[in-house]
């Protein structure tokens, strides 16, 4: 991707660190309910996988300069719960800005949708994942400000610790 296209690169300071704290909320309440974490990127040097299409009702083979958390696609349907309030985190601790916010809640909203197509309960999902977040608020900061500097985390390359 060229450097043009990152996303960094073209968000104000308060929105790249908006959407580090929405990235690190999906990461770290993904591994705080046993969930593996491939990757999580903020520069928009990520592709997407199968199961981000199908969740987001995406074209196949889209290329977006996105960010993302990528778990192992077979979690949608071996841990549907955990991985559905993984994704609807972020929209339990608000960023301040509203694009992010409102992507948040839309986000969440299609997690339940998820769940409710899987036979998973949306409030329960959406139960896990508010006291997950709540749980873990100062590890989602502190991973946030992580990604802030590093802008791709993949296990392996450090800061794990305050991760889960």
């Amino acid at each position: 991707m060229s450097p043009t296209n990152r996303i960094i690169d073209t968000l104000p300071s308060d929105s790249f660190q908006a959407l580090c704290l929405h990235e690190a909320t999906h990461a770290v309440v993904a591994l705080a309910l046993g969930l593996p974490v491939e990757e999580v990127c903020v520069t928009g040097a990520m592709r997407l996988d199968e199961v981000t299409v199908q969740l987001y009702s995406l074209p196949v083979a889209t290329e977006l300069p996105v960010a993302g958390t990528r778990i192992p696609d077979e979690f949608l349907e071996t841990h549907p719960r955990e991985l559905l309030a993984a994704m609807a985190a972020p929209s339990y601790l608000p960023t301040g800005v509203a694009s992010i916010d409102r992507y948040a809640a839309a986000e969440a909203d299609s997690a339940y949708a998820a769940a409710r197509e899987r036979g998973v309960d949306p409030a329960e999902v959406a139960q896990l994942s508010a006291a997950t977040v709540g749980e873990h608020e100062a590890r989602i900061r502190d991973f946030a400000a992580l990604l802030g500097r590093r802008g791709v985390w993949r296990p392996g390359d450090g800061g794990e610790s305050g991760l889960a």
